[in-house]
This record gives structure tokens, sequence and C-alpha cells, in this order.
């Protein structure tokens, strides 16, 4: 992470897309090796949408806070469409795991029904052999 003033943290990552990450701070001294003090509280919750999401764009800006409880100030999360301008995506945590679990469970649906016309098809092609 980079400070910058105003005691701003910040940093970029690279994170697999439909998933939900949980995590908290923690502050280190000599390059990682001894940890000074760990976020009080619950984890927080970072949500990465599917790329196939039309509200998601090609980056999210997360903002958090050391402080507070993680469900009453949760992670700030936006999606960038840069070519839109637009901004969206849930913000609250509840928000953020409904909308990722609501995504999934459309995704698992789709993903039956392929399976059992797939297993439709090779029934369908068994029969045949079998004539």
């Amino acid at each position: 992470m980079t400070w910058s003033q105003g005691h701003r943290w910040t940093a970029e990552v690279e994170l697999p897309c439909s998933q939900a990450y949980f995590y908290k701070y923690v502050i280190e001294e000599d390059h990682g090796r001894q940890s000074v003090e760990w976020q009080q509280g619950s984890n927080r919750v970072l949500t990465v949408p599917d790329l196939t999401d039309p509200s998601a764009g090609p980056l999210i800006e997360a903002h958090d806070c050391w402080s507070g409880d993680p469900v009453s100030s949760s992670v700030m999360q936006t999606t960038t469409d840069f070519a839109a301008g637009a901004k969206s995506w849930p913000t609250s945590a509840e928000q953020r795991l409904k909308t990722f679990v609501e995504t999934t469970n459309v995704t698992l649906k789709s993903l039956r029904e392929d399976l059992l016309r797939l297993a439709e098809s090779i029934g369908d092609e068994d029969r045949e052999g079998e004539e």
C-alpha cells in the first residue's frame, strides 16, 4: 500500500471476477515480519461482479476505513465504466452479498439447465445406439 497526505493508503490489486472477498487490515513492522495491530471487529467484505453483469465496469473502486464497525461502515464500492462514465454497484455489505448470491444462483440455474440438456442428449444417443 502507498501512503499519501491525509493519512490515505491506496493499493491496486487484480482479483478474479465473480468472487466475494473477506479481509482485515493489519499494521506491520519490519517489512511484514511482525504484526503490530490487527483491525478490530468483523471482517470486511468486497465482492467482484461477473464481467457479464451489465452493471459491472472494468474497474472497481473500494473506499474503506480502518475504524468503525465493518457492517455499519462497510466498504463503499462502485464499478466504473470509463467509456460510459458511469458508476454503479451496491454499496452496503449486505446488498453486495445479496447481489452476489442472486447472480450466483442465476448462473447455477443456467448451468443446471445445460447439464440436464446434455444428459438428455446423451440419453437420446444411448437409445439410438441400442436400436
